[in-house]
C-alpha cells in the first residue's frame, strides 16, 4: 500500500528539519566556543582597562552570539595594535630629530614646579618639548575659522597637508575648500588629504569631489576605508582635525568641514564649537603629526611613500616667531601605550589650586578620573563642567546624563547649553589651556587617534576663561533636586547606559 502524499512530505519536512537542526547545533556550538574563546581572550590579555574588559564580558555573557561579533568588530585591539607596530617609521621621526639640533637638550621649564611638573610629563608621553616663540589664537565657532582658513589656503606656496575627521565636500564650505585645493595643486603646490573613512560614509557627491581633487593632483589618504575589505574593527577613527600650511601655520581643534559646524542645521543648533590657528615652532610637531599618520595609512595600503632626511626639511622651515607663548603639541590614540591625553587631564585636574572650566560633548571619563575630579571639587577647586542642552548621540547622551548627578553632589557646577557644545577645552588658574579633538570619555583616551594643543599663557587662559563665561549666559545651570528627582525609568536607563560606557 502506497503511503499517502501528504505522509511523504511530512518525512521529507522532518528529515530537513533534522537536517537543519544539526546544522544549526554546529553552527552555535561553533559560536559559542568562539565566545567562550573571547571571553578568555579578554580575561587574559587587556590589562589596560578593567571597566572596558568587565562591560564586554557581561555584554558576551548576557547576548553571546551577537555580543561576541560586536567584540570581534569593534571591541579587540590586537589587530590594530599589531598593525601599528609593523608600520611604524621610527626613520620619519628620527630624521626629523636628527635635524633639530639638540631637540632634548637645553629645554627650559620656565613656570612654576607644578606646571612645570606637567610639562615633564608631556614631554616624556609624547616627545614634545615646549617652545616659547608661538602665537595661539582662538577660534570660536566656525564663522571665525572658516574665512580665515580659505585665506591662508588661497595664499600657500609650498605646502598644504590636512586631516579632517568629518569633511563634507557636497556642503557650501566643503565645495569652496575643494575648489580651493585643485587650484593649489594644478599650480604645484604639495596638496596631501586624509580623511577617516567613518566620518565620512562614501556617496555619488563624495566620490565625485574627490575624484575631481584626485585628477587636479591633490594627494588623498583614506583612513581605514573598508571595514570589509580591511578586515578591520569600527573603532580606531582618525579623529584629529590638522590643516598646516606651508609649515608655518597650524590649525586644530573640534571644528570639522560642513555647514552644520555654521549652525545652518535646524535640528543641532546653536553649534558652538572651539579651534586654534598656531604659528611659531610648535606648528613643526603638528606637521611630524601629518606626515607620520600619512606614512603610516599609506603603508597599510601597502603602497607607502617614504620620505627622505633632505625632503622632511622642507616640510620644516624656519618658523613665523609672532609670540611668546609656551606651547606643546600632544597626540595619543590605539597604538600608544598609555593615553597621554587621559593623562594630561588627569595631572591638569590634580595640580588645580583655584578653578578648572572644562567644555565637551561627550562625559564619560573612566573612574580615576572621575574620582580626581569629585576630590579636587571637594577640596574647594571651582570645578566647572559645560554640557550640550541638545544631544547628537542620544545614547551617549544618557550616558553623559549618568553623571551629572553624582558632579553636583561633589559640588562641581554643570552647566548645559541652549545648543550643541563641540569645543573640546580645558582653562585652569589662569594659565594653563588645553583645545583639541579629544572629548572626555573613554573613546577618545584610548580608542581614537586625537591631537591637543596644550598652552602656557596666562593672556590665552583668560581669554579662554572669559569665552567660557560668556558661553554660560547661554546655559542653563543644573539642579542637584531635579537630578534627584528624576523618574524611576529615567534612572534606569541612565544606569543601564553608565554600564556599557566604556564600549561608546
Amino acid at each position: 500500500m502506497k503511503p499517502l502524499p501528504y505522509v511523504k512530505i511530512i518525512l521529507r519536512c522532518y528529515i530537513l528539519a533534522v537536517i537543519f537542526l544539526k546544522a544549526a547545533t554546529v553552527v552555535l556550538f561553533i559560536l559559542y566556543t568562539a565566545n567562550i574563546l573571547a571571553v578568555l581572550f579578554i580575561i587574559f590579555t587587556n590589562r589596560k582597562s578593567a571597566a572596558s574588559s568587565l562591560s564586554w564580558l557581561l555584554f558576551l555573557m548576557f547576548v553571546p552570539v551577537v555580543g561576541f561579533i560586536f567584540y570581534f568588530f569593534i571591541g579587540s585591539t590586537s589587530k590594530i595594535s599589531l598593525l601599528s607596530r609593523r608600520f611604524r617609521q621610527p626613520s620619519l621621526e628620527s630624521n626629523y630629530l636628527r635635524i633639530s639640533e639638540n631637540y632634548f637638550d637645553g629645554q627650559e621649564f620656565c613656570y612654576d614646579s607644578t606646571t612645570n611638573s606637567l610639562i615633564r610629563l608631556n614631554l616624556c608621553n609624547s616627545l614634545c618639548k615646549i617652545t616659547y616663540d608661538n602665537n595661539a589664537q582662538l577660534l570660536v565657532d566656525a564663522q571665525q575659522k572658516y574665512p580665515l582658513l580659505l585665506k591662508e589656503l588661497e595664499e600657500a606656496k609650498q605646502s598644504i597637508n590636512i586631516l579632517y575627521f568629518i569633511f563634507k565636500p557636497y556642503d557650501k564650505i566643503g565645495i569652496k575648500i575643494s575648489d580651493i585645493l585643485c587650484k593649489k595643486a594644478s599650480q604645484g603646490v604639495e596638496v596631501r588629504f586624509i580623511y577617516d573613512c567613518m566620518g565620512n560614509l562614501p556617496s555619488s557627491a563624495f566620490k565625485k569631489t574627490f575624484s575631481r581633487l584626485e585628477k587636479s593632483g591633490v594627494l588623498v589618504c583614506r583612513h581605514l576605508p573598508s571595514l570589509f575589505k580591511s578586515f578591520v574593527q569600527v573603532n580606531y577613527r582618525m579623529h584629529r582635525k590638522i590643516v598646516v600650511i606651508d609649515g608655518k601655520i597650524a590649525y586644530t581643534g573640534g571644528i570639522n568641514i560642513g555647514d552644520d559646524y555654521l549652525g545652518e542645521y535646524p535640528k543641532i543648533t546653536p553649534w558652538r564649537d572651539t579651534s586654534v590657528r598656531l604659528t611659531g615652532s610648535c606648528v613643526n610637531p603638528v606637521q611630524l603629526r601629518f606626515l607620520t599618520d600619512w606614512i603610516f595609512i599609506q603603508q597599510l595600503k601597502k603602497n607607502g611613500e617614504s620620505f627622505s632626511k633632505e625632503q622632511i626639511s622642507k616640510f620644516f622651515p624656519p618658523p613665523l616667531k609672532q609670540g611668546n607663548m609656551g606651547v606643546q603639541i600632544i597626540s595619543s590614540g590605539p597604538d600608544s601605550q598609555r593615553g597621554h591625553i587621559r593623562d594630561c587631564y588627569f595631572k591638569i585636574i590634580c595640580s588645580a589650586k583655584n578653578y578648572i572650566y572644562i567644555q565637551t560633548p561627550y562625559f564619560a571619563p573612566d573612574e580615576t578620573l572621575l574620582d580626581a575630579i569629585i576630590i579636587c571639587a571637594k577640596s574647594g577647586v571651582d570645578i566647572r563642567v559645560m554640557l550640550p542642552g541638545i544631544p547628537d548621540k542620544k545614547m551617549i547622551y544618557n550616558v553623559t546624563l549618568s553623571y551629572v548627578n553624582e558632579l553636583l553632589e561633589a559640588g562641581v557646577k554643570v552647566y548645559f547649553h541652549k545648543g550643541f557644545i563641540h569645543a573640546k577645552t580645558f582653562v585652569s588658574d589662569d594659565l594653563i589651556s588645553s583645545i583639541g579633538t579629544t572629548n572626555l570619555d573613554i573613546r577618545s583616551f584610548k580608542l581614537d587617534y586625537e591631537i591637543n594643543a596644550v598652552i602656557y599663557d596666562k593672556d590665552f587662559a583668560l581669554e579662554n576663561k572669559n569665552i567660557f563665561l560668556k558661553d554660560i549666559e547661554s546655559c542653563k545651570e543644573a539642579r542637584l533636586k531635579d537630578f534627584k528627582n528624576i523618574g524611576f525609568l529615567k534612572k534606569t536607563l541612565h544606569s543601564v547606559c553608565r554600564l556599557f560606557s566604556p564600549l561608546v
